[in-house]
């Protein structure tokens, strides 16, 4: 099945990580196979919060393809 967005340079690609528990938590996220723009972001999310990353359009499958576009998250 082909993953199809009709307007794919409007939406850029967003990513929402929260903690449950009851400890902050340091979450790095990464995109070690994307070049430009470069993705290695740590930070601390604290318990209740909820933190947003961003990604450029680019990254996003089209079609039936497979490519590197992937995103850590740890």
């Amino acid at each position: 099945m082909d993953n199809v967005v009709e307007y794919p340079r409007d939406f850029d690609l967003e990513l929402y990580v929260a903690v449950v528990g009851s400890n902050a938590a340091i979450v790095n996220v990464r995109a070690p196979l994307v070049s430009f723009p470069d993705y290695n972001i740590m930070s601390e999310v604290q318990p209740g919060e909820v933190q947003q990353y961003g990604f450029t359009w680019r990254m996003r499958n089209q079609g039936q393809g497979i490519t590197g576009n992937s995103i850590y998250v740890r």
